[in-house]
């Protein structure tokens, strides 16, 4: 089994050229990509690893909305995502994949993908094509949380340092919310493409996916309940997958899959992220959830999601100062 290489790309040598030190604002929506590449048979390749359906979604959404152009020029190389495929076999001996921050315009990750042909390309990418698309879906998601450190809702954050000892940056359009046992609901509370963020602790420690879904369930019915008597929001099961990642001396869980209302036709994606808070022998989870019937969803619970990864234990208020 081949491993790619991945490395920075500190010097590049394409059709247009850079403007030293006046970096333009890129252009694109978030999660937009640029395929570069006069080798159609490359370039699907690369088109085709990007548009992987996300996962945890209730319909089929493309990891990325991906344009194709056969060369870097004025217009392209503003885009706020750009890989650029290039396969000779004269100049290449492996494939390999190198990037680099905010070439030509910021925010904007370029990558350069370079391999001896498209066959080697399309055998290669098959085991490392996720190592390409998880480049770009971490700078998405880094240009949000920068973003978001920059305009967030003070109020709303401050509430829930005070309420629950954690600091997050909630997105400032989140301004209704209601409250329960060490739980806060925070909510857009929008007709038309609902965004929601719950902030909650308790002191069972969560060990697996199946252990928080019992508890998330028990959570969930107690302080969301439906229109009528009856419903409450719920898991759907089988629909939710889980992820283990260290945080420094804790370990944090990152659960996603679809949310239904008991009782009624609601429901929707969720993304939900507990911590084993050690030191305070409590486990925190920052959950989002989306409903947004009308629309597509990638982007809203994208947009959600990067202020989970803004959420840290507030150590003054855990130390009793």
């Amino acid at each position: 089994m081949r491993n790619l290489c991945i490395v920075l790309l500190v010097a590049m040598c394409m059709s247009c050229n850079r403007h030293a030190g006046m970096h333009r604002h890129s252009n694109g929506r978030p999660f937009s990509a640029v395929v570069i590449s006069d080798d159609t048979v490359a370039a699907g390749i690369i088109k085709g690893i990007l548009e992987t359906s996300v996962a945890g979604l209730p319909q089929q959404e493309p990891s990325f909305d991906v344009t194709v152009a056969r060369e870097l020029n004025d217009e392209t190389s503003t885009m706020r995502n750009i890989v650029v495929v290039k396969t000779d076999s004269t100049q290449f001996a492996s494939t390999q994949i190198k990037y680099e921050d905010h070439a030509y315009a910021e925010p904007q990750l370029l990558i350069l993908v370079t391999s001896p042909s498209a066959e080697r390309l399309r055998t290669d990418m098959e085991t490392d094509g996720a190592r390409l698309l998880e480049l770009l879906e971490n700078a998405e998601m880094n240009n949000a949380t920068q973003q978001l450190r920059k305009d967030f809702n003070k109020e709303q954050t401050t509430a829930i340092s005070q309420m629950l000892g954690v600091n997050i940056q909630v997105p400032k359009e989140l301004t209704h919310s209601k409250r329960g046992k060490d739980f806060i609901w925070l909510s857009n509370n929008a007709a038309s493409g609902m965004q929601n963020i719950c902030i909650y602790t308790f002191k069972d420690r969560i060990a697996d996916g199946e252990t928080f879904i019992r508890k998330r369930d028990s959570i969930m019915h107690a302080n969301i309940p439906g229109e009528r008597e009856g419903m409450w929001m719920t898991t759907a099961r089988g629909s939710e997958t889980v992820f283990r990642k260290a945080q420094d001396k804790d370990t944090m869980l990152i659960v996603r899959g679809l949310w239904e209302m008991k009782g009624d036709m609601m429901g929707g994606p969720f993304v939900a992220h507990a911590i084993n808070d050690m030191t305070n022998g409590r486990t925190i989870v920052a959950e989002a959830f989306v409903y947004a019937p009308e629309s597509d969803k990638r982007n809203k619970i994208r947009q959600l999601e990067a202020a989970l990864y803004t959420l840290f234990i507030n150590k003054e208020k855990d130390d009793g100062k």
